[in-house]
């Protein structure tokens, strides 16, 4: 997701349509799986969590020091299991 992102406006109408289905997809169902957790507010919760996701990916990935771009993803993903309450799941 986070290179195709960045190329989003430069591909046709019909590419940009089916990659934000995709992402809707993909936001439902976290949203489901968050719903099921007993989350109030899962739908918010999916936006924000998917929308991290992307990002610290995104960051990860721009990072040139190998140590530094582990340290994004392992703290994202610290931070994301504490907030939703995922730290038992495994």
């Amino acid at each position: 997701m986070p290179f195709m992102a960045a190329d989003l406006p430069r591909l046709s109408a019909p590419a940009q349509a089916r990659f934000a289905e995709g992402i809707a997809g993909l936001r439902v169902r976290l949203a489901e799986l968050l719903e099921q957790l007993g989350h109030a507010d899962a739908r918010a919760e999916a936006s924000s969590m998917l929308s991290e996701l992307v990002g610290a990916l995104s960051l990860a990935r721009a990072e040139p020091d190998r140590e530094r771009s582990d340290t994004i993803l392992a703290r994202s993903r610290a931070s994301l299991k504490q907030r939703f309450a995922l730290e038992l799941l495994q």
